[in-house]
């Protein structure tokens, strides 16, 4: 399983928000912060029939915003992993891994 993700910003509908994972037990919860601009939110991944995956708030209600915000925190995970893959591949960097922070998001501090 991967590591649990340092608390980071997304932008919906032009506004920042801060997610921060967390651990319960053996499943990871997402808390949203709005900064005040709507009610916090809890989101998991859950499991449905035929093993089908979807995000889904706790408790449940919130379902359109959910799925908007899962996606996105689904695309940051992926696009901060394919970065360390793609800096582990660079030739030149010795197999290190470079933290997102310290490189920016174009890059600029390789």
């Amino acid at each position: 399983m991967r590591e649990l993700e340092p608390p980071f910003e997304l932008d919906l509908e032009g506004r920042k928000i801060v997610i921060a994972e967390h651990e319960i037990g053996a499943n990871r919860v997402f808390h949203v912060d709005f900064k005040g601009w709507k009610k916090l939110l809890v989101i998991t991944v859950g499991v449905g029939l035929r093993d089908q995956k979807f995000w889904t708030s706790i408790p449940q209600g919130r379902q359109a915003e959910t799925e908007q915000i899962g996606k996105l925190i689904a695309e940051y995970i992926r696009a901060k992993k394919k970065l360390y893959v793609l800096l582990q591949r660079t030739k030149g960097n010795k197999g290190r891994i470079y933290p997102v922070e310290a490189i920016g998001k174009s890059g600029e501090g390789l």
